[in-house]
């Protein structure tokens, strides 16, 4: 469904939040559902109430699957606060309508709408590591996610103005309201395709890994190292002047203290050659 506006002329929203358990690994799927119902104003039509509706329950659906996700999960050695983990899930997961019923309660038209979001562990936990892990990418999504709640307030003003307003005023109420839930639209697909950009660079990364892995071996020369790697992506050396370590991706090429100077060992973390980190 199309992201829309907040309904604020005379909306009654009654929530009501289900968590749907399949299996208690962390492998599993979670569904996340909200149903949400409100009362139409005299200037809401169907389609804007239906809008409304949905990006409300978006709102308040992801803010409960931050707190559930922030519950199952620990992320980055819990260096995420709740606040992030919500700001994060808002670009991750995606919701959809499955249910929604108009029907009249006296004069008033109300709509009942329900929505979901499913929620892999696993692969939520993957791509909230790879959004901290980014810090240009974790600038941009809560710079998103602060310009998509600026934005859906003053959406609300809209809506309350539209509430009352005459027939004219109405009129050029609705066109920056358009305009504003347009952007709105902009930036939740900006926000889709970051994590499009996030994902590809971290496939790249552990395709590199991999190469590197099974290119290198313990006891080569630099030379032979540069030769098959190319330019490290980081590279320290001792005070003596010789190679430490060189960094390609995630995986660090530890080198021997004393000449020759060879591969020691491929690990998880510079300088580490023990049981624990090493690769290979």
């Amino acid at each position: 469904m199309k992201l829309s506006l907040w309904n604020v002329g005379l909306p009654v929203l009654l929530c009501a939040i289900s968590v749907i358990f399949f299996s208690p690994v962390l492998a599993m799927t979670t569904y996340i559902t909200k149903t949400c119902s409100f009362t139409l104003g005299d200037n809401d039509t169907k389609n804007e109430a239906r809008e409304v509706s949905f990006l409300r329950c978006k709102r308040k659906l992801l803010e409960k699957a931050g707190s559930y996700i922030q519950q199952k999960i620990k992320v980055t050695d819990g260096r995420l606060t709740k606040e992030q983990v919500s700001v994060y899930a808002a670009a991750i997961l995606s919701v959809e309508v499955v249910k929604e019923r108009f029907s009249f309660k006296g004069s008033s038209m109300i709509l009942e709408q329900t929505v979901k979001a499913s929620i892999d562990l696993e692969q939520v936990r993957s791509r909230l590591a790879a959004i901290a892990g980014d810090k240009s990418v974790a600038r941009k999504v809560e710079s998103q996610d602060k310009q998509i709640k600026s934005l859906e307030a003053r959406v609300e003003e809209l809506r309350s103005a539209l509430g009352v307003a005459k027939t004219s005023r109405a009129k050029e109420i609705r066109k920056e309201q358009n305009v504003v839930v347009g952007e709105i639209d902009r930036l939740f697909k900006l926000k889709i395709e970051i994590m499009r950009s996030v994902q590809k660079r971290r496939a790249d990364i552990a395709r590199k890994q991999r190469d590197i892995i099974a290119l290198i071996e313990p006891d080569m020369v630099p030379y032979e190292v540069y030769q098959l790697a190319g330019k490290p992506d980081e590279e320290v050396k001792r005070s003596t002047g010789t190679i430490s370590w060189w960094r390609y991706a995630d995986a660090y090429i530890n080198f021997t203290t004393e000449a020759p100077i060879r591969v020691n060992c491929i690990s998880k973390k510079a300088n580490f050659c023990n049981d624990l980190n090493r690769i290979k």
